[in-house]
């Protein structure tokens, strides 16, 4: 089953430190998306290749490669920022998401090493959400993946979530999904995919952590289960047989 999903995190661009962009471009390099997909996702994960999911019909990927992890680059990035000592921030997590909590520790444990102080919050689904659309984090950690297979629903996703709980130039974004709609053609519609793709690499207010695959397991009286490749499955196909 190819990657439906992206782990992303999510820096809060309305305010200080990540109000700048060598701050967040420090965040970018400090964390190590390796590691990431080693121990939180066990291996069930690859690194990611942008911001969007990966299998859906019109991907482009980025014009640039992602970031890659180094921690003098990423010293450097905030030692010449607005902000070369920050304050702690706070990245909040849904704390029923197990492997969210592993990631928001990776995460936590990388910008100690560049000197960022994070602490962890660990909310209730809804607790969750609510914090994140209202932009009262400074951090988010969380994943998405589309429900149809096409490009312009990821897309829809980031900007009526505030691309993505970051607040970074909605006006533009929703702009992008006007223009994706409005397309004549594949070319153009990739043309806005990949520009979606290259603003968050420039910008890095949303940052890849990972894309994965969503597991399922069916019991062996379960018949008519089939997953469909963005990572549903249909429940008026499925029967339990000896019922």
């Amino acid at each position: 089953m190819p990657a439906s999903q992206v782990e992303h995190l999510s820096l809060n661009t309305t305010r200080a430190p990540f109000d700048d962009p060598a701050v967040r471009a420090a965040v970018a390099r400090a964390v190590n998306t390796k590691a990431i997909v080693a121990s939180a996702f066990r291996g069930y994960g690859t690194e990611p290749a942008g911001i969007l999911p990966p299998n859906l019909a019109n991907y482009a990927a980025p014009s640039a490669a992602l970031p890659t992890h180094d921690v003098a680059a990423a010293k450097a990035a905030l030692a010449g920022s607005k902000h070369p000592a920050p304050a702690p921030v706070e990245l909040i997590y849904d704390s029923g998401q197990s492997t969210d909590e592993l990631v928001a520790q990776v995460v936590q444990a990388n910008l100690k090493e560049v000197g960022i102080e994070v602490r962890l919050s660990g909310l209730e689904t809804g607790a969750f959400l609510d914090r994140a659309f209202a932009l009262d984090a400074d951090m988010v950690v969380w994943s998405y993946g589309a429900i149809s297979p096409d490009m312009v629903d990821p897309i829809g996703w980031a900007s009526g979530t505030g691309w993505l709980f970051t607040g970074h130039d909605p006006d533009g974004l929703a702009q992008q999904y006007s223009d994706y709609t409005a397309a004549i053609d594949d070319a153009g519609r990739e043309a806005v995919v990949r520009a979606v793709q290259d603003e968050a690499v420039t910008a890095a207010n949303a940052i890849p952590l990972a894309h994965f695959q969503v597991l399922h397991a069916a019991g062996t009286n379960v018949s008519g289960f089939e997953s469909a490749p963005w990572g549903l499955y249909y429940w008026d196909t499925v029967w339990l047989s000896g019922s």
